[in-house]
């Protein structure tokens, strides 16, 4: 555990009325989720659009997507809509039928949040709802409810449905709105140095930092209330009073 910690959080601690998460790469590793999830709609597009996959082989068609979403980052807060408007283009571009827009999301979704909690981080957040209003907050197309989480959370929030994405202040706004505090009272969890912590930062929300690494370098010059390695570690801090 990081002793100094203790310190920092120390002053806070009090003002805390509503805990928010982001969710890939905080609760659960992102990457071999998204790995999986590609392989399984590609198999799919091989047995029900093989026009496609006649075109495009699996990394050709990783390319494609990247490209398009590097194109069109001015959309980046719903990827959810760039995927299918993705989708479309390939299809159209194809010959296949369009609907394998809604089809082929569908199974790449329900494969994308087929995910592998971390250690610990069901009953960590059970323990926190019985003292905080707890929130997630997220760039992606993760579900609370898909991945078995909807019972731990009292509220969450996309930047599909905020219009923006973190770190931008309204989908921290949102947030707050949801909770039913004001921004000085959430404490914003996550692993992202710029879009979690900064952007709770600025907006005037407290921030922990979460990193495995031995020895973390925060790369900014305003600090997070908390650096743990781990959200399991957060009952530490913030119930200190009760342990």
């Amino acid at each position: 555990m990081r002793q100094h910690n203790s310190h920092r959080i120390a002053p806070y601690r009090e003002q805390i009325r509503c805990i928010t998460f982001d969710l890939d790469d905080t609760l659960w590793e992102c990457k071999p989720v998204i790995h999986r999830a590609e392989e399984t709609f590609y198999r799919w597009l091989q047995q029900n659009h093989p026009q496609i996959t006649d075109r495009f082989d699996y990394n050709t068609l990783i390319k494609s997507r990247i490209g398009y979403m590097r194109a069109n980052q001015h959309q980046a807060f719903d990827l959810t809509r760039l995927r299918k408007n993705w989708l479309r283009q390939i299809a159209e571009k194809c010959g296949a039928d369009e609907a394998v827009v809604e089809e082929g999301f569908h199974v790449f979704w329900e494969a994308r949040n087929q995910v592998e909690l971390f250690a610990g981080v069901r009953e960590t957040l059970l323990k926190l709802k019985q003292h905080f209003t707890l929130g997630s907050i997220t760039n992606g197309n993760a579900d609370i409810h898909k991945v078995g989480l909807g019972d731990c959370f009292d509220f969450s929030v996309t930047s599909a449905e905020a219009g923006a994405a973190k770190p931008e202040q309204v989908i921290f706004e949102l947030a707050a709105d949801k909770a039913g505090t004001s921004l000085h009272q959430l404490l914003h969890v996550g692993d992202d140095s710029d879009r979690d912590v900064i952007g709770a930062l600025r907006c005037g929300a407290m921030a922990a930092w979460v990193t495995p690494e031995e020895a973390p370098q925060w790369p900014h010059a305003v600090m997070p209330q908390l650096v743990v390695s781990h959200v399991a570690e957060l009952p530490d801090y913030l119930l200190v009073a009760e342990n």
